[in-house]
Protein backbone atom coordinates (compact mmCIF):
# COMPACT_ATOMS: atom_id res chain seq x y z
CA UNK A 1 0.00 0.00 0.00
CA UNK A 2 1.17 3.42 -1.20
CA UNK A 3 1.07 6.36 0.67
CA UNK A 4 1.64 9.95 0.57
CA UNK A 5 4.05 11.38 3.55
CA UNK A 6 2.74 14.74 5.10
CA UNK A 7 5.35 17.44 4.91
CA UNK A 8 5.34 19.05 8.86
CA UNK A 9 4.65 22.19 8.60
CA UNK A 10 5.03 24.15 12.20
CA UNK A 11 2.95 26.81 13.71
CA UNK A 12 4.03 30.08 14.26
CA UNK A 13 4.53 29.92 17.80
CA UNK A 14 6.41 26.69 17.21
CA UNK A 15 8.93 28.72 15.29
CA UNK A 16 9.57 30.93 17.49
CA UNK A 17 10.24 28.03 20.09
CA UNK A 18 12.59 26.38 17.78
CA UNK A 19 14.27 29.43 16.93
CA UNK A 20 14.30 30.40 20.67
CA UNK A 21 16.23 26.90 21.55
CA UNK A 22 18.48 27.24 18.61
CA UNK A 23 19.75 30.61 19.62
CA UNK A 24 20.63 29.72 23.13
CA UNK A 25 22.25 26.61 22.14
CA UNK A 26 24.63 28.96 19.94
CA UNK A 27 24.96 31.64 22.87
CA UNK A 28 25.90 29.12 25.16
CA UNK A 29 28.40 26.02 25.94
CA UNK A 30 25.53 23.90 27.52
CA UNK A 31 22.16 24.38 27.54
CA UNK A 32 19.83 22.50 29.91
CA UNK A 33 16.64 21.48 29.68
CA UNK A 34 15.54 23.97 32.92
CA UNK A 35 17.01 26.49 31.80
CA UNK A 36 15.00 26.45 28.04
CA UNK A 37 12.11 26.72 30.70
CA UNK A 38 13.12 29.32 32.33
CA UNK A 39 13.98 31.26 29.25
CA UNK A 40 10.29 30.76 28.21
CA UNK A 41 8.86 31.43 31.56
CA UNK A 42 10.12 35.17 30.22
CA UNK A 43 10.07 34.98 26.42
CA UNK A 44 7.00 36.26 24.12
CA UNK A 45 6.47 35.62 20.63
CA UNK A 46 6.20 39.17 18.03
CA UNK A 47 2.53 38.66 18.33
CA UNK A 48 2.96 39.52 22.12
CA UNK A 49 2.08 35.86 22.99
CA UNK A 50 4.09 33.84 25.72
CA UNK A 51 6.09 30.53 25.28
CA UNK A 52 5.37 29.13 28.58
CA UNK A 53 5.53 25.92 27.77
CA UNK A 54 5.68 22.61 30.00
CA UNK A 55 9.04 20.18 29.60
CA UNK A 56 6.85 17.14 27.39
CA UNK A 57 6.92 20.44 25.05
CA UNK A 58 10.75 21.36 24.93
CA UNK A 59 11.06 18.01 24.69
CA UNK A 60 9.10 17.54 21.30
CA UNK A 61 10.91 20.33 19.98
CA UNK A 62 14.20 19.29 20.22
CA UNK A 63 13.39 15.94 19.04
CA UNK A 64 12.00 17.97 15.31
CA UNK A 65 14.71 19.94 15.71
CA UNK A 66 17.03 16.98 15.43
CA UNK A 67 15.07 14.57 13.28
CA UNK A 68 13.22 17.19 10.78
CA UNK A 69 15.72 20.07 10.56
CA UNK A 70 18.87 17.79 11.37
CA UNK A 71 19.87 20.19 14.16
CA UNK A 72 23.68 19.37 14.84
CA UNK A 73 23.10 18.96 18.79
CA UNK A 74 23.73 16.26 21.21
CA UNK A 75 22.89 15.36 25.04
CA UNK A 76 25.28 15.16 27.62
CA UNK A 77 23.76 12.73 30.33
CA UNK A 78 26.52 13.53 32.25
CA UNK A 79 25.99 17.26 32.45
CA UNK A 80 22.30 16.49 31.65
CA UNK A 81 22.71 19.17 29.13
CA UNK A 82 22.51 19.76 25.53
CA UNK A 83 25.70 21.20 23.22
CA UNK A 84 25.72 22.42 19.82
CA UNK A 85 28.17 21.33 17.54
CA UNK A 86 28.14 23.15 14.72
CA UNK A 87 28.10 27.31 16.09
CA UNK A 88 27.45 27.92 12.38
CA UNK A 89 24.28 25.95 11.71
CA UNK A 90 21.29 27.63 11.25
CA UNK A 91 17.47 26.79 11.24
CA UNK A 92 16.15 26.61 8.05
CA UNK A 93 12.53 27.81 8.42
CA UNK A 94 10.43 30.51 6.57
CA UNK A 95 10.61 33.95 8.28
CA UNK A 96 8.56 34.62 11.11
CA UNK A 97 6.15 37.96 10.52
CA UNK A 98 4.16 39.50 12.45
CA UNK A 99 0.36 40.73 11.42
CA UNK A 100 1.28 43.78 9.49
CA UNK A 101 4.21 42.70 7.72
CA UNK A 102 2.55 39.37 6.35
CA UNK A 103 -0.37 41.26 5.33
CA UNK A 104 1.71 43.76 3.15
CA UNK A 105 3.67 40.45 1.57
CA UNK A 106 -0.03 38.95 0.79
CA UNK A 107 -0.90 42.77 -0.89
CA UNK A 108 2.14 42.71 -2.32
CA UNK A 109 1.67 39.51 -4.12
CA UNK A 110 -1.85 40.41 -5.25
CA UNK A 111 -0.74 43.51 -6.50
CA UNK A 112 2.25 41.88 -8.93
CA UNK A 113 -0.33 39.38 -10.60
CA UNK A 114 -1.62 42.49 -12.05
CA UNK A 115 1.34 44.57 -13.18
CA UNK A 116 4.19 41.55 -13.22
CA UNK A 117 4.35 38.84 -16.14
CA UNK A 118 3.69 35.34 -15.06
CA UNK A 119 7.33 34.42 -14.79
CA UNK A 120 7.58 36.88 -12.05
CA UNK A 121 4.23 36.96 -10.32
CA UNK A 122 4.52 32.82 -9.82
CA UNK A 123 7.61 33.48 -8.12
CA UNK A 124 6.36 36.17 -5.51
CA UNK A 125 3.32 34.32 -4.91
CA UNK A 126 5.36 31.03 -4.11
CA UNK A 127 7.46 32.89 -1.37
CA UNK A 128 4.46 34.30 0.19
CA UNK A 129 2.47 31.01 0.02
CA UNK A 130 4.96 29.19 1.65
CA UNK A 131 4.92 32.65 4.23
CA UNK A 132 1.37 31.69 4.56
CA UNK A 133 1.87 28.16 5.85
CA UNK A 134 4.26 29.23 8.40
CA UNK A 135 2.19 32.26 9.47
CA UNK A 136 -1.36 33.33 10.37
CA UNK A 137 -3.36 36.15 10.04
CA UNK A 138 -4.80 36.49 13.06
CA UNK A 139 -6.68 40.06 12.72
CA UNK A 140 -10.12 40.44 10.96
CA UNK A 141 -8.34 41.27 8.34
CA UNK A 142 -7.71 38.19 7.29
CA UNK A 143 -11.06 37.10 6.79
CA UNK A 144 -11.97 39.83 4.60
CA UNK A 145 -9.11 39.24 1.96
CA UNK A 146 -11.02 37.47 -0.48
CA UNK A 147 -13.22 40.24 -0.80
CA UNK A 148 -10.80 42.39 -1.92
CA UNK A 149 -11.08 43.39 -5.52
CA UNK A 150 -7.88 44.70 -7.19
CA UNK A 151 -9.28 46.19 -10.84
CA UNK A 152 -6.38 47.59 -13.35
CA UNK A 153 -6.48 48.55 -17.09
CA UNK A 154 -4.56 45.48 -18.40
CA UNK A 155 -1.22 46.26 -19.04
CA UNK A 156 0.83 45.52 -22.25
CA UNK A 157 1.53 42.44 -23.19
CA UNK A 158 5.45 41.70 -22.31
CA UNK A 159 7.16 39.14 -23.35
CA UNK A 160 8.10 36.57 -19.95
CA UNK A 161 11.15 35.28 -21.90
CA UNK A 162 12.12 39.14 -22.71
CA UNK A 163 11.18 40.42 -18.86
CA UNK A 164 12.80 37.24 -17.05
CA UNK A 165 16.01 38.24 -18.68
CA UNK A 166 15.41 42.66 -18.28
CA UNK A 167 14.40 41.64 -14.73
CA UNK A 168 17.66 39.42 -13.90
CA UNK A 169 20.26 41.85 -15.13
CA UNK A 170 18.60 44.92 -12.89
CA UNK A 171 18.37 42.81 -10.45
CA UNK A 172 22.34 41.43 -10.72
CA UNK A 173 23.78 44.94 -12.29
CA UNK A 174 24.62 43.46 -15.00
CA UNK A 175 24.42 45.39 -18.74
CA UNK A 176 22.06 43.76 -21.59
CA UNK A 177 22.30 43.35 -25.13
CA UNK A 178 19.15 44.20 -26.53
CA UNK A 179 17.41 44.64 -30.30
CA UNK A 180 15.02 47.10 -29.85
CA UNK A 181 12.53 48.67 -32.22
CA UNK A 182 12.08 52.61 -32.14
CA UNK A 183 8.10 54.40 -32.95
CA UNK A 184 9.28 54.04 -36.67
CA UNK A 185 9.81 50.34 -36.70
CA UNK A 186 13.18 50.67 -37.37
CA UNK A 187 15.06 47.65 -35.13
CA UNK A 188 18.78 48.07 -34.00
CA UNK A 189 21.41 46.28 -31.73
CA UNK A 190 22.33 48.58 -28.25
CA UNK A 191 24.20 47.50 -25.24
CA UNK A 192 22.59 49.19 -22.07
CA UNK A 193 22.68 49.06 -18.82
CA UNK A 194 19.26 48.94 -16.82
CA UNK A 195 19.64 51.43 -13.42
CA UNK A 196 16.15 51.08 -13.05
CA UNK A 197 12.61 49.72 -13.47
CA UNK A 198 9.63 51.96 -14.17
CA UNK A 199 5.73 50.72 -14.27
CA UNK A 200 3.96 53.66 -15.20
CA UNK A 201 0.21 53.29 -17.07
CA UNK A 202 0.18 50.01 -18.72
CA UNK A 203 3.80 49.52 -19.84
CA UNK A 204 7.47 48.79 -17.85
CA UNK A 205 10.33 50.95 -18.79
CA UNK A 206 14.09 51.17 -18.28
CA UNK A 207 15.63 53.89 -17.14
CA UNK A 208 19.26 53.08 -19.02
CA UNK A 209 22.58 53.90 -19.80
CA UNK A 210 23.09 53.67 -23.78
CA UNK A 211 26.43 52.43 -24.46
CA UNK A 212 25.67 53.47 -28.13
CA UNK A 213 24.52 57.01 -27.57
CA UNK A 214 26.55 57.29 -24.36
CA UNK A 215 23.48 58.91 -22.94
CA UNK A 216 20.74 58.29 -20.16
CA UNK A 217 17.81 56.81 -21.69
CA UNK A 218 14.42 55.33 -21.36
CA UNK A 219 13.38 52.25 -22.96
CA UNK A 220 10.00 50.63 -23.48
CA UNK A 221 10.27 46.93 -22.63
CA UNK A 222 7.21 46.44 -24.90
CA UNK A 223 9.94 47.60 -27.65
CA UNK A 224 12.76 45.11 -27.02
CA UNK A 225 12.56 42.25 -29.46
CA UNK A 226 15.10 40.28 -27.87
CA UNK A 227 17.64 40.23 -24.63
CA UNK A 228 20.74 38.67 -23.02
CA UNK A 229 22.06 39.19 -20.11
CA UNK A 230 25.77 39.94 -20.78
CA UNK A 231 28.23 39.34 -17.58
CA UNK A 232 29.34 42.63 -17.89
CA UNK A 233 28.79 44.69 -14.12
CA UNK A 234 28.03 48.26 -13.76
CA UNK A 235 27.70 50.22 -10.66
CA UNK A 236 24.11 51.76 -10.03
CA UNK A 237 24.08 55.64 -10.72
CA UNK A 238 22.45 57.70 -8.32
CA UNK A 239 22.02 60.39 -10.68
CA UNK A 240 20.48 57.91 -13.41
CA UNK A 241 18.04 56.96 -10.96
CA UNK A 242 17.19 60.32 -9.09
CA UNK A 243 16.87 62.38 -12.00
CA UNK A 244 13.80 60.36 -13.36
CA UNK A 245 9.95 62.34 -13.49
CA UNK A 246 7.13 60.24 -14.67
CA UNK A 247 6.98 62.88 -17.17
CA UNK A 248 9.77 61.77 -19.27
CA UNK A 249 8.09 58.70 -20.27
CA UNK A 250 5.59 61.25 -22.56
CA UNK A 251 8.34 61.28 -25.10
CA UNK A 252 6.66 60.68 -28.33
CA UNK A 253 2.78 61.49 -28.80
CA UNK A 254 2.83 64.49 -26.01
CA UNK A 255 0.41 67.48 -25.88
CA UNK A 256 2.27 70.78 -23.84
CA UNK A 257 0.00 73.57 -22.20
CA UNK A 258 -3.38 71.93 -22.41
CA UNK A 259 -6.20 74.23 -21.56
CA UNK A 260 -9.45 72.68 -20.94
CA UNK A 261 -12.65 75.04 -20.92
CA UNK A 262 -14.99 72.35 -18.06
CA UNK A 263 -18.95 72.83 -17.37
CA UNK A 264 -19.65 73.34 -13.30
CA UNK A 265 -20.25 68.88 -13.40
CA UNK A 266 -16.93 68.86 -15.65
CA UNK A 267 -15.25 70.80 -12.57
CA UNK A 268 -16.64 68.78 -10.30
CA UNK A 269 -15.62 65.23 -11.89
CA UNK A 270 -11.65 66.56 -13.21
CA UNK A 271 -11.06 66.98 -8.81
CA UNK A 272 -12.47 63.40 -8.44
CA UNK A 273 -10.86 61.79 -11.83
CA UNK A 274 -7.97 64.08 -12.83
CA UNK A 275 -6.28 64.37 -15.77
CA UNK A 276 -3.09 64.79 -14.53
CA UNK A 277 -1.73 64.53 -10.89
CA UNK A 278 -0.19 68.13 -11.44
CA UNK A 279 -3.22 69.68 -13.18
CA UNK A 280 -4.71 73.04 -12.35
CA UNK A 281 -8.76 74.17 -11.97
CA UNK A 282 -9.18 77.05 -11.84
CA UNK A 283 -13.38 78.56 -11.15
CA UNK A 284 -14.15 81.25 -13.68
CA UNK A 285 -16.48 83.96 -12.98
CA UNK A 286 -19.71 82.14 -14.68
CA UNK A 287 -19.54 79.12 -12.65
CA UNK A 288 -17.43 77.22 -15.40
CA UNK A 289 -13.76 76.34 -15.19
CA UNK A 290 -10.54 76.10 -16.83
CA UNK A 291 -8.36 73.30 -16.13
CA UNK A 292 -4.16 73.59 -17.13
CA UNK A 293 -1.93 70.73 -17.52
CA UNK A 294 1.54 71.21 -18.59
CA UNK A 295 2.56 68.22 -20.28
CA UNK A 296 0.26 64.95 -21.14
CA UNK A 297 0.42 61.61 -23.44
CA UNK A 298 -1.91 63.20 -26.30
CA UNK A 299 -3.66 59.50 -25.83
CA UNK A 300 -4.63 60.33 -22.48
CA UNK A 301 -5.38 63.47 -23.33
CA UNK A 302 -8.16 62.86 -25.63
CA UNK A 303 -9.48 60.08 -23.67
CA UNK A 304 -10.28 62.06 -20.77
CA UNK A 305 -11.76 64.84 -22.57
CA UNK A 306 -13.96 62.23 -24.55
CA UNK A 307 -15.43 60.61 -21.02
CA UNK A 308 -16.59 63.70 -19.83
CA UNK A 309 -19.04 63.13 -22.37
CA UNK A 310 -19.55 67.11 -23.58
CA UNK A 311 -18.72 68.50 -19.98
CA UNK A 312 -15.25 69.30 -21.34
CA UNK A 313 -14.39 71.58 -24.24
CA UNK A 314 -10.27 71.31 -25.29
CA UNK A 315 -8.84 75.12 -26.05
CA UNK A 316 -5.40 74.20 -26.26
CA UNK A 317 -2.93 73.15 -27.57
CA UNK A 318 -4.21 73.09 -31.50
CA UNK A 319 -3.30 70.23 -31.92
CA UNK A 320 -5.19 68.18 -28.70
CA UNK A 321 -8.48 70.35 -30.24
CA UNK A 322 -8.13 68.34 -33.88
CA UNK A 323 -7.43 65.43 -32.04
CA UNK A 324 -10.62 65.61 -30.17
CA UNK A 325 -12.58 66.48 -33.42
CA UNK A 326 -10.75 63.51 -35.38
CA UNK A 327 -11.91 60.75 -32.43
CA UNK A 328 -15.38 62.47 -32.24
CA UNK A 329 -15.89 62.31 -36.03
CA UNK A 330 -14.67 58.82 -35.93
CA UNK A 331 -17.02 57.76 -33.59
CA UNK A 332 -20.00 59.46 -35.21
CA UNK A 333 -19.06 57.83 -38.41
CA UNK A 334 -18.97 54.20 -37.15
CA UNK A 335 -22.62 54.56 -34.93
CA UNK A 336 -24.06 56.42 -38.09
Amino acid sequence: MSYTQKTFVPTRKQLHRFNSIVSLLKQEDTVSLNGILEYFQEAKDAAGVALTCGAKTVYRDLQILRETYKCPFEYDASHRCYVLKDKQWDLPVPAILNDSELFAAVMGARFTQIIFPASIADRIKDTVDALMRSNTLTTLTASRLESLFILSTKPTVVSNKHFQTIFDAWSRCCSLDVIYKDTYGNKNQRVIEPHGLVYHGVNWYILAYCHKTQKRRIFSISRIQDAHVLETPFEPSPEIIDKFVPDELLVFGTVRDIVVKLTAAGGNAARKRPLHPEQELCKQDDGTYLLTVRVAAKKDAVSWVMQQCGEAVPLAPDKLVQAVKDATQKLIKQIS
